[in-house]
């Protein structure tokens, strides 16, 4: 699921052949002197649950957060999801539906951050 953050690629140190095959973020920040320099966000993830399910949604949100901070992968420092609440007739990114009520990501949102409570 995160293999586009953090895979090994053949040809990370070759910018020539990134249209090949493309690198991971973790390789493209070594090879610019980033990786581990500065704090790095991922900002706006997240799943559409129209497109996976609702049900689909929540897997995902905790797969991602079980593989970034489940286990000792520190250089990510925060992640920010896209969105908390869907808009009306818009979007279903959101982990809570336009009339506010709580969908299973948000569930699943809500059991990560209990049973880590300091952000370990």
């Amino acid at each position: 699921m995160t293999s586009k953050l953090d895979a090994s690629t053949i040809f990370a140190n070759r910018p020539s052949l990134w249209d090949v095959e493309a690198p991971s973020v973790r390789e493209v920040l070594k090879l610019t002197g980033w990786y581990r320099q500065k704090p790095f966000w991922l900002t706006e993830t997240g799943w559409e649950s129209a497109s996976v399910s609702e049900a689909g949604q929540a897997t995902a949100y905790s797969g991602l957060l079980g593989d970034w901070f489940g286990v000792n992968r520190d250089w990510v420092d925060k992640v920010f999801f896209y969105e908390l609440i869907d808009p009306p007739d818009s979007s279903t990114f959101g982990v809570l539906r336009a009339d506010g009520n709580p969908k299973p990501a948000y569930d699943a949102l809500r059991s990560f951050a209990k049973a880590h409570p300091n952000g370990s």
